[in-house]
């Protein structure tokens, strides 16, 4: 006779299956028959009807969007214009981002060379604000005085590069997009922009919080000017972190040496970290 310290013969040997585990085994039976009705859609009025449903998440959809081999019935810049359009009037706008972003990889992404001239004056402006920030962080010599007006007249030689690089965006999808993503002060905290944060030793990978607020120090706040964005070489916490001294950071910009992003005018879709940074920078919020 069993005693109450024996287990159950009738006892499973295996526990029933979490919540998790049961969404994630759901979940994966509908993502590929979700792509399959994407690539089968016939117009954009059915692929509007695909997106709005309620079986996947956002995050899976825009997955989804993405491992879909093609998607006909958004083939042309004005079909994926008219879904983007339908999409944002109910309110899914990451869902719209996501058009924006598949038509641009599909149809228009063999040119990139507007995108890593808007990347570098990008990197090119946050290291001189960051750099400014360190300055003021010093006891101000006549030496550091002197350095600092350079880098306020190179500031503005480089927020006015940076206009152009936005202005020059050649397609309409990803101006669109652009434009939307930019109205959010937040958009550079996207998780691809943070990640590659983290990997290069920024401090997104602390708990410092420098890259979620403006990079200036107080009473050094300026109208207009570009001082929220992720940490470059010149980040004064980040010298600290590395046991770095600022005196000897040199005035040429590094990291846009070490900038990769693959420009290469091909029909093949770019490596992940081009991706990552097309995403981060044009479609995602």
């Amino acid at each position: 006779m069993a005693t109450d310290s024996q287990p159950s013969k009738m006892h499973s040997s295996r526990d029933p299956p979490s919540y998790e585990e049961t969404t994630q085994a759901s979940k994966a039976a509908i993502i590929p028959k979700f792509i399959n009705q994407l690539e089968s859609a016939r117009n954009g009025k059915s692929v509007l009807s695909i997106l709005s449903g309620d079986e996947l998440g956002v995050d899976d959809k825009c997955k989804a969007m993405e491992d879909a081999d093609q998607i006909p019935a958004i083939n042309t810049e004005k079909e994926a214009i008219l879904l983007e359009n339908a999409l944002r009037l109910q309110g899914s706008h990451r869902l719209a981002q996501s058009v924006c972003y598949y038509y641009n990889i599909q149809h228009t992404s063999k040119d990139r060379v507007w995108c890593k001239a808007l990347i570098e004056a990008d990197i090119e402006i946050r290291w001189i604000v960051q750099r400014i920030t360190w300055v003021h962080q010093q006891l101000l010599t006549i030496e550091l005085a002197t350095y600092l007006r350079k880098l306020n007249q190179r500031y503005w030689r480089a927020h006015r590069k940076l206009w152009i690089a936005e202005d020059g965006i050649d397609s309409r999808c990803a101006k669109r997009a652009f434009a939307f993503q930019r109205k959010n002060i937040d958009w550079y905290l996207s998780r691809e922009l943070c990640e590659d944060c983290v990997r290069r030793g920024g401090c997104c990978g602390r708990t410092c919080g420098c890259c979620e607020r403006p990079r200036m120090i107080d009473g050094l706040e300026k109208e207009g000017m570009h001082n929220r964005g992720h940490c470059t070489s010149a980040c004064s916490c980040c010298l600290n972190a590395h046991g770095l001294d600022g005196n000897y950071i040199e005035d040429e910009i590094t990291d846009l040496q070490d900038l990769h992003f693959d420009t290469t005018n091909t029909q093949y879709i770019p490596d992940p970290h081009t991706l990552r940074l097309l995403k981060g920078y044009i479609f995602y919020f």
